[in-house]
């Protein structure tokens, strides 16, 4: 993509984000201001009957140690909103900590916080969002905590394909009442210190009706290392649904491209689709099924096509507790997985986890 088309992009969100200011001639009140304390407690074991010898069952990223118990993450995050001045700091160990800090060149306290930021609401216009700092992506259907999704393993598109967060700016709007736009200044994808000497361009929007919402994110720019030469995009679209209290659904699709400094390009794309059905208050089931196409392996390592289905019950106990038991095989066309000391087509585990959730509001 061409500086040209990208300030293309640039002109149409600052088009988009003054009319909605024009659209917004009676703006919402402040909403009251609210400050979150949440404590969680993620821990679980997954059985793979195979026993690779690495002790490691690959794509899962946060659930990824076979065998014996692992501690995905325990987190603390405090979060405040309402009123002109907002915060959200997350802080924590675990899988998910270490799995998310990998690519980025800059460790030190860093490696500890998923997110760090400071969200701004103009009092003239309390529907216009401003956040500043390290952030979740927009990207994907997913989220980094297991609680907040429907399997407690992540998708092939949100491992594989997917960054987990940003460092920049980040901006969000609503041009009538069911569509909201969204621009993102960003130092790239999975760092805060910037590598690449260029910038990441974002763009936004979900589009609600009734109990449908569908949302689109584009990312464009550098991404390696100590050049701007060599751009990738990104584009997301996930639909989702809840037609009655106990069914919901999503269905995600995803296509990246990475431009070579030789000439020519790199790309993968994917689709994944999950159902959440509740037949009981404390009782829930999730099956999912998803596909990577990883042509030139520039995601998983192996050029390969990939396939994962994954069905998930979940019970809660108690107001705080969370178990789930899940049952997920992946497939590969090529020899990719390594039971034993032999490679192997597929995979398969078991997994039982706990996570315990507390949360305070004031």
């Amino acid at each position: 993509m061409s500086v040209k088309h990208v300030n293309g992009y640039v002109r149409w969100i600052a088009a988009c984000v003054a009319i909605g200011r024009l659209l917004a001639q009676s703006p919402p009140a402040p909403s009251k201001a609210q400050t979150t304390v949440t404590v969680v407690s993620d821990v679980y074991y997954a059985y793979n009957p195979d026993r690779p010898a690495s002790g490691v069952n690959l794509i899962r990223n946060f659930d990824d140690t076979a065998n014996r118990f692992a501690l995905s993450n325990a987190t603390v995050s405090l979060e405040h909103l309402g009123g002109v001045i907002g915060f959200r700091l997350d802080a924590g160990t675990g899988e998910l900590e270490r799995t998310i800090h990998q690519a980025d060149p800059w460790a030190a306290p860093n490696r500890y916080l998923p997110q760090a930021y400071v969200g701004f609401q103009p009092a003239g216009n309390p529907a216009l969002r401003i956040d500043a700092g390290k952030f979740f992506t927009s990207v994907g259907a997913e989220s980094a905590y297991s609680q907040d999704n429907f399997n407690y393993s992540r998708s092939l598109l949100y491992v594989l394909g997917e960054p987990y967060y940003h460092f920049g700016v980040r901006a969000s709007v609503p041009l009538s009442k069911r569509l909201t736009v969204g621009l993102q200044l960003l130092h790239g994808w999975n760092n805060v210190m910037d590598s690449s000497g260029g910038k990441t361009l974002g763009l936004t929007s979900a589009w609600t009706r009734g109990r449908l919402t569908w949302s689109q994110t584009y990312l464009a720019g550098p991404e390696r290392v100590a050049t701007s030469r060599r751009f990738r995009q990104l584009y997301n679209s996930v639909v989702t649904v809840s037609t009655a209290r106990w069914l919901s659904a999503y269905a995600e699709w995803l296509n990246g491209v990475q431009r070579l400094a030789g000439g020519g390009d790199e790309s993968w794309y994917g689709a994944a689709g999950a159902l959440r059905f509740s037949p009981h208050q404390r009782w829930s089931f999730s099956p999912r099924f998803g596909w990577f196409d990883d042509q030139a392996g520039f995601c998983s390592g192996t050029p390969q096509r990939l396939k994962e289905a994954t069905l998930t019950a979940e019970y809660r106990p108690a107001k705080l507790l969370i178990s789930r038991l899940e049952y997920r095989r992946d497939w590969s066309d090529r020899q990719f997985f390594h039971p034993g000391h032999a490679l192997s087509r597929r995979q398969q585990s078991v997994l039982v986890a706990l996570i315990a959730v507390w949360k305070k509001e004031r």
